[in-house]
């Protein structure tokens, strides 16, 4: 096994500017507290009583750490996880004793977590595509005509100048383009999906996935994802045939659109969109691992210097590794369900949707819970009936299964048979007891309830001697970037003020601030800007970031203003700072031209000397 020093020092050698090259310079940016320098802070003293203060510190700044110190700091939290385990506990709740055992504490960037990851691309294969389980048996996927389509969406990673961008941020871009708000790249290729091709949401399935460039280009250890999208053609309009690269045009468009530095040199439809028709993917699994970099036959440290620092990239902003729709999950879930089925030593009598609760309308399988794979059609009396051969009546019951469509005087589900409905494609148990007429079966109303078998729960971090009870405080601590000014008070509102500009009850009719934006707590007390005005005329202090609740004006204020209500005059301010401003029209002169109440002629007189 190479040693951290060993590939740290090869980092250096093949990418020193990238390795001084900070992690991150967005101001707000959350990372890890190992990835970010300690902070720039400024002493003030604030008043907590009569003649009494209180020092206080606020950060001025906080920048983050060089990809280089990043690095050392990932790769020697990766090294204390091999001496760590992780002990787990059963008990019922009743007895006092509880059972125990240890594993070995993994991470994410280990070799049995990226083993994991396989296996749930090789779960998605069988239960969408078909295939083969562990043990030799054979998956019925459930898409008829299967097609894959992977997609490849990146950003540069080199600023207009040539020098490494810090690959947090570019890391982000890609990512936020794919989920973003109602315009991102995610919602489109739903759109594609649902709109273009007509398909339902269980008639695809999605998985997102992040990687390194390979290769020593500017992009070499940045980020790019692959989208990677499996079809039932069967279902599509037009058919699987005619899905080609150009379907999927709106969502590379998007991309593009959506990430900052993506340009269309770099996604070319031919090389950025690769369909598979049904037949031309032999193994789902190992063609989709080989573009997310999925390697569960690597140490970390036995990986390409560009895994590395994508990894520690992902470390540093703590990333999810992938994502996936909602069929992709549930179909990897009813995987697992099948083979707790299959194997001797687990607990499960019943394949998946051998037994179905009812949950919000829909049949669920009672094992794991999923819809995938367990037919919405009919009543389950009519499923179990039809497949046992006990009625051969029409399948037009409601959503409920309250009705049958058998055509007898005695209600169908009185002579069925079993407990259980074996699959929702297969036969129910045969030769078991039937009830009496007019006896409401168990499984057609069958909710999750009842005391749950106990399971194996974290208990405990073991690191030699030494245990840590899982909820303890600890874990991750986080920081964020603060980049000096950049929430003073002048960038916050996009504009100059003066500290008297906001002083009293209604400081509008004086000085160019609006009502509404001082009444609404846009602009900020004035004291915050007077200290602001302190700190800007102090080099030594640093500007400080500065937050104010919006309802400042009205807690100062707002008891002052509604005694006054029935007094108050209007004064249009602005058309009288206009006047007075443009013409020579005095204050009496002005209170005529615009018809204003002559109680408040001192009020326009204050606004046209403040003007003059």
């Amino acid at each position: 096994m190479p040693e951290v020093e060993t590939r740290l020092s090869e980092l250096w050698n093949e990418f020193p500017k990238r390795m001084r090259t900070p992690i991150s310079v967005q101001h707000g940016r959350r990372l890890r507290e190992e990835a970010l320098a300690e902070p720039e802070e400024a002493k003030r003293e604030i008043e907590v009583g009569d003649h009494e203060t209180r020092t206080v510190y606020e950060t001025v700044s906080r920048e983050a750490r060089p990809v280089g110190e990043v690095v050392a700091s990932f790769l020697d939290w990766y090294e204390d996880y091999r001496e760590k385990r992780l002990r787990l506990g059963r008990g019922d709740g009743i007895r006092e004793e509880r059972e125990t055992f240890t594993v070995d504490l993994e991470n994410s960037f280990q070799p049995g977590y990226q083993k994991q990851t396989y296996a749930q691309l090789q779960g998605l294969q069988r239960q969408t595509t078909g295939g083969e389980y562990p043990d030799g048996s054979e998956a019925t996927g459930e898409f008829e005509t299967p097609v894959t389509v992977l997609l490849g969406l990146t950003a540069s990673g080199a600023t207009d100048g040539g020098e490494p961008r810090p690959p947090a941020d570019h890391d982000r871009e890609v990512r936020e383009a794919w989920t973003g708000s109602s315009s991102s790249v995610k919602r489109t290729l739903r759109y594609v999906l649902e709109d273009k091709l007509g398909l339902d949401s269980d008639e695809f399935a999605w998985w997102y996935q992040t990687e390194p460039h390979p290769g020593d280009g500017a992009n070499a250890g940045y980020s790019h994802a692959h989208p990677v999208v499996v079809i039932d053609g069967a279902a599509a309009e037009p058919p699987a045939a005619s899905i080609t690269a150009e379907t999927f045009r709106p969502v590379v468009a998007k991309h593009v659109a959506e990430c900052p530095t993506a340009e269309w040199a770099a996604h070319r439809l031919d090389d950025t969109v690769e369909v598979k028709q049904a037949g031309e993917v032999e193994d789902f699994a190992a063609y989709v691992s080989e573009y997310i970099a999925v390697d569960p036959s690597e140490d970390l440290l036995e990986r390409s210097a560009e895994y590395i620092l994508w990894a520690a990239t992902q470390w540093a902003t703590t990333s999810q590794k992938n994502s996936k729709s909602g069929t992709a999950t549930a179909a990897v879930n009813v995987d697992k369900c099948r083979q707790e089925f299959r194997d001797p030593e687990a607990s499960q009598a019943t394949d998946h949707a051998g037994e179905v609760v009812r949950v919000d309308g829909e049949r669920r399988c009672a094992h794991c819970g999923e819809t995938f794979g367990v037919s919405q059609q009919g009543t389950l009396t009519e499923a179990r009936l039809t497949a046992t051969g006990e009625t051969d009546g029409d399948a037009h019951g409601d959503a409920d299964g309250d009705e049958s469509g058998a055509e007898s005087d005695v209600p169908a589900w009185a002579a069925v048979p079993g407990e259980r409905w074996a699959d929702a494609r297969e036969s129910a148990l045969v030769g078991t007891p039937t009830r009496e007429a007019g006896e409401e079966p168990e499984w057609s109303v069958r909710e999750a309830s009842g005391r749950t078998p106990a399971t194996w729960e974290p208990e405990a971090v073991v690191d030699g001697e030494e245990e840590t009870p899982i909820g303890t405080p600890g874990g991750v601590d986080y920081g964020e970037i603060v980049v000096e000014g950049a929430e003073s008070i002048n960038r916050k509102v996009d504009r100059f003020l003066r500290p008297e500009w906001l002083q009293g009850a209604r400081p509008w009719e004086r000085h160019p601030v609006s009502e509404a934006a001082v009444r609404s707590g846009e602009l900020p007390p004035p004291e915050l800007v007077r200290r602001e005005y302190a700190e800007e005329a102090d080099p030594s202090r640093g500007v400080t970031p500065k937050e104010w609740h919006d309802d400042w004006y009205e807690r100062r204020h707002g008891e002052a203003e509604s005694s006054n209500a029935e007094t108050r005059v209007d004064v249009p301010t602005e058309q009288v700072r206009h006047l007075a401003a443009t013409t020579d029209e005095s204050a009496v002169g002005i209170l005529g031209r615009l018809s204003i109440n002559p109680e408040a002629l001192e009020r326009v007189a204050e606004i046209v000397a403040a003007v003059r």
